[in-house]
């Protein structure tokens, strides 16, 4: 009796996590006045990426997970926008609580061809993420541009296409 209340506990201790941890979309724009701050992380490539050294050109922030359905289902819109960018917008993908293993298989499942870096909870508290998909697209200067927490599979990520169409001189196909 006791170890089936604990397992009836602990599935709704982690439904109520998941829920929590990935909201229903909520998006804002920025005036382009708040400087993003910086980071470097372990890319899962073995390199490491330094957030300042990318500046010149848009970069769009996906804070995510692999644990978190929401986040998967982004990543589809996500890859489709970052392929339509090509060379004029960096795209990274921020894996917070991940292993290698899962971000790899993750990869490979969504043909990801951007970065995956390995997050922390010192870089998700320094970019306010809450929960997870959270969007950050940064302006040239490395100014937050947009903002967008959670996902709406019916919307997809059109403010996010909007968004960079705008940073990228009106331009929304790969160069």
């Amino acid at each position: 009796m006791l170890n089936r209340f604990a397992r009836r506990t602990a599935v709704l201790f982690a439904v109520l996590v998941l829920l929590l941890a990935c909201p229903s979309k909520t998006a804002r724009t920025s005036s382009g006045s708040d400087l993003a701050p910086d980071f470097t992380l372990n890319a899962l490539d073995g390199g490491k990426v330094t957030l300042s050294a990318l500046r010149g050109k848009p970069v769009v922030i996906d804070f995510w997970g692999t644990w978190c359905p929401p986040c998967i289902k982004a990543l589809n819109d996500m890859v489709r926008i970052s392929d339509k960018f090509g060379k004029r917008v960096t795209f990274l993908g921020v894996a917070l609580n991940d292993r290698k293993d899962e971000m790899e298989r993750v990869r490979q499942e969504k043909l990801i061809s951007y970065q995956l870096l390995f997050g922390t909870d010192k870089v998700a508290k320094a970019w306010g993420v809450e929960a997870v998909p959270t969007v950050v697209v940064l302006d040239r200067n490395g100014k937050v541009a947009w903002r967008e927490s959670g996902f709406d599979p019916d919307s997809g990520l059109r403010a996010l296409e909007r968004t960079l169409v705008k940073l990228t001189g009106g331009k929304d196909g790969p160069r």
